[in-house]
């Protein structure tokens, strides 16, 4: 039998101050290797996206946006390649076609730091009053707080305040078919 092991703690320092057994550190010790942290590697960050795509959706064969894969370079990957896979599988739940664009990277994220951040949708954005936003622009009621719907909304409430271009070019740029911003847009009360 052979065992694979890991751990992000420090076990020579846990067996100095008797928190981790001696002999155990011993017998799972045999051939130690220091992988670096995902951050102290970015040059490896394209060939795990891909990976883990192919992994995550093996039919699709999905392919990250220039774009996508700069915003992703930029991301501090404190939990490795656990984090960047769980951002991966988000953005493919918020994409729609082959190609994964920006926006849902930034859709990704975004959720990701309000799951981080422990606080509610809610909590963190100001009331309608306050921003004074019409009924029409707000999400509809009847999605739960902090939803993923609630938020892709929100999210697209806010680009198309200030779009002057055709719908076509907006699911373009957002990197979802025509047919699903429309779906979007209906949700708004805009179609």
């Amino acid at each position: 039998m052979r065992i694979v092991s890991a751990t992000h703690r420090d076990l020579h320092q846990m067996v100095s101050s008797g928190q981790f057994r001696e002999d155990l550190y011993h017998r799972l010790c045999t051939f130690p290797i220091r992988l670096p942290a995902l951050r102290e590697r970015a040059e490896d960050l394209p060939l795990l996206a891909e990976g883990l795509l192919r992994r995550l959706a093996p039919r699709n064969r999905l392919k990250l946006s220039a774009e996508a894969m700069a915003l992703l370079h930029q991301q501090p990957f404190h939990g490795n390649v656990r984090e960047l896979r769980n951002l991966l599988e988000r953005a493919i739940v918020l994409n729609d076609g082959t190609l994964i664009g920006i926006e849902a990277v930034q859709w990704a994220l975004a959720l990701d730091r309000d799951l981080l951040s422990g606080r509610s949708e809610q909590a963190s954005r100001q009331t309608a009053t306050d921003r004074e936003e019409s009924p029409a622009e707000m999400p509809r009621d009847d999605m739960p707080q902090g939803s993923l719907q609630r938020l892709q909304l929100r999210h697209l409430r806010e680009r198309l305040q200030d779009w002057r271009g055709t719908r076509t070019e907006l699911a373009r740029e957002l990197g979802i078919s025509e047919r699903t911003l429309y779906r979007k847009l209906k949700a708004l009360g805009w179609a």
